[in-house]
C-alpha cells in the first residue's frame, strides 16, 4: 500500500467515525480541493451505502448475502441477493474497506450469517 493509499483510508476512518455534520463541513472545506480527499469521500459513501444495504436486509430480511475472494485480484467480494424484488448487488472490496465494514457490530453479525468462503472476525 503506498503512501496516498494510507493517506486516503486514514480520511475515510475518520469520515466512518464522524458523526458530527458540522464537523464533516469543515472538513470538506478545507480539503475540497484534494484528490485524495475526493477519492476517501466516494470510497467512504460507498461502504455507507453497503452498510445501509446490509442493515436493511437484516431488519426486512427477503435476502441472501455470500462473501468470498476473487482469485484475480485478492478482493472480497460481497454478494447481496435480494430475491422478493430480484436484484442482486455484487461488491469489490480491498482488505482495508472490509476491515472498516466490520467496524459495526451489526454489519459483522449480518455477514457472520451469511454464506461464506471468507472467515469474518
Amino acid at each position: 500500500m503506498t503512501d496516498r493509499d494510507r493517506e486516503i483510508y486514514r480520511i475515510v476512518e475518520a469520515l466512518h467515525a464522524c458523526d458530527d455534520k458540522e464537523y464533516r463541513n469543515e472538513v470538506f472545506r478545507s480539503r475540497g480541493s484534494d484528490p485524495a480527499f475526493h477519492r476517501a469521500v466516494r470510497i467512504h459513501r460507498h461502504l455507507k451505502a453497503l452498510e445501509r444495504e446490509l442493515l436493511d436486509i437484516d431488519h426486512h430480511g427477503g435476502a441472501e448475502v455470500s462473501l468470498g475472494v476473487d482469485p484475480f485480484s485478492d478482493q472480497v467480494v460481497l454478494d447481496i441477493r435480494r430475491n422478493n424484488i430480484r436484484c442482486r448487488r455484487v461488491a469489490y472490496l480491498n482488505e482495508t474497506e472490509f476491515s472498516l465494514l466490520q467496524k459495526n457490530q451489526e454489519i459483522t453479525s449480518v455477514l457472520r450469517r451469511c454464506r461464506s468462503r471468507k472467515k469474518v472476525a
